[in-house]
Order: C-alpha cells, then sequence, then structure tokens
C-alpha cells in the first residue's frame, strides 16, 4: 500500500488508522475475489450437470447456473466498485484507482 497519499491527507492519523484502512481495501478485494470463485464454480458446475444430466433438465439446470453466475458477477463488480468510490470518497487511493490513472 501507499502511505504516502495518507502522509498527505491525513496528518492525524496513527498507525492504526493506516493499518485500518489498509484492512480494508483488502477486505473489499478478497471480498471481489470471492464472487469471482464463486461465479466460476457456477459456471463449472453449469457445464457438468449439463453433460452429466443431459437432455431438457441438464439444460435447464445449466441455464439457472448460469443465469444465477452472471447475477454474481454483476453484483460482485457492484459492490467492489461502491466501496472503492467510498474510500475515494475519503481521500484514500486504492491500487485500482491508481492502475486506473
Amino acid at each position: 500500500m501507499k502511505y504516502e497519499n495518507y502522509k498527505n491527507n491525513h496528518k492525524d492519523m496513527t498507525l492504526r488508522d493506516y493499518l485500518a484502512i489498509d484492512r480494508t481495501i483488502l477486505a473489499n478485494e478478497r471480498t471481489h475475489l470471492s464472487y469471482t470463485r464463486t461465479v466460476v464454480s457456477f459456471l463449472v458446475a453449469a457445464l457438468t450437470l449439463y453433460k452429466l444430466l443431459g437432455g431438457i433438465e441438464g439444460i435447464i439446470v445449466a441455464l439457472v447456473l448460469i443465469i444465477s453466475a452472471i447475477y454474481f458477477l454483476v453484483r460482485g463488480r457492484k459492490t467492489y466498485k461502491d466501496v472503492s468510490e467510498n474510500l475515494n470518497l475519503l481521500n484514500i487511493s486504492t491500487d485500482d484507482d491508481q492502475n486506473n490513472k
């Protein structure tokens, strides 16, 4: 993490404050990765059950899982962006923000 950004914007912060911000940023990234892992798992399950069940049952189960995976993908990305934007309102830049510049 870049401590220079903290020092420029928050002169009265203590080490505990820096570490709390780092934990928040890392928790946000960890949550985003959990959503991504769930999406991949749903897609693998959809393909597996489609092959195993076959017929109309396999297609229906696969479609339900694929639609669920798309929902989790959109929700996970939105949640990640919302928390990142809230951190930006506090003038705390994350690694994702620095990569976009």
